[in-house]
C-alpha cells in the first residue's frame, strides 16, 4: 500500500476472449490490459489485427460465403464467441474432403476474421499438452487446426483430440516446481 500512488497499477490477462463478462479483449481492451506472455504467445496475441484491404477482404468473403460449406466454416468462426453466452457447450467440426478440395482455404478464411490465419491457427504436428495450451489461450475465438494428416496418431489421435476439445478445458498436470500446474480453459458456460 505504501507504494499505491509511486508505482502505477497495470492491470494484465493471460488469454484473450470474455473479460467480466462484459468487455471482449484484445479487441475491446486492447489499450486497458497487457497481454501477459508467460506460455510463448506473444507472436498469436500481435497476429490479432486488421491486414490488407477491407473492401478487398469483405469481396472475396462474400464470393466465398457462396459455397455452403465455407459459409457453415465461417459461421462457426463468428458463433465462437457467442458460446458462452448464449449457454451452450462447444462444438468441434471435423472437415473431411479429398486434397485439394478447398478445406485448408475455407479454415484459413474463417479464421481471418479474428487475424492472420496463418499465425493463429494449430496443427496436427503437436502434443495434447499444446494443444489444450493454445485452445487455452484462445479461450472464446474459434481454434482451427489444420493438416491433421500430419500428426502423429500414436501420440494425439483425432478421436482423443475431439475428446479433449469438446470438454472445454484441459487435464489436471503436476507442475515442475511441485503442485498443479494451471489448467487450460477454452470454454465455460458463462464468460468471466
Amino acid at each position: 500500500m505504501a507504494n499505491k500512488a509511486v508505482i502505477p497499477r497495470v492491470s494484465s490477462i493471460g488469454r484473450l476472449g470474455w473479460v467480466d463478462n462484459t468487455q471482449f479483449f484484445p479487441y475491446a481492451l486492447n489499450e486497458e490490459i497487457i497481454f501477459e506472455d508467460d506460455k510463448g504467445t506473444a507472436a498469436l496475441y500481435r497476429n490479432l489485427t486488421e491486414q490488407g484491404d477491407y473492401a478487398v477482404w469483405k469481396d472475396m468473403m462474400r464470393k466465398l460465403r457462396e459455397n455452403p460449406i465455407a459459409r457453415f466454416i465461417t459461421s462457426a468462426s463468428f458463433a465462437s464467441p457467442l458460446l458462452c453466452k448464449i449457454g451452450v457447450r462447444t462444438f468441434v467440426i471435423h472437415l473431411w474432403h479429398n486434397s485439394a478440395s478447398g478445406k485448408s482455404a475455407a479454415l484459413k478464411a474463417a479464421i481471418s476474421v479474428w487475424g492472420n490465419p496463418l499465425r493463429i491457427m494449430g496443427n496436427g504436428f503437436t502434443t495434447i499438452v499444446g494443444t489444450e495450451q493454445l485452445a487455452g489461450t484462445l479461450r472464446n475465438l474459434p481454434f482451427g487446426i489444420d493438416e491433421k494428416q500430419s500428426a502423429d496418431e500414436r501420440r494425439l489421435s483425432l478421436e482423443h483430440l475431439i475428446y479433449v476439445l469438446g470438454q472445454g478445458s484441459g487435464k489436471i498436470r503436476g507442475a515442475k516446481g511441485g503442485g498443479n500446474a494451471e489448467v487450460a480453459v477454452w470454454h465455460k458456460q458463462s464468460a468471466d
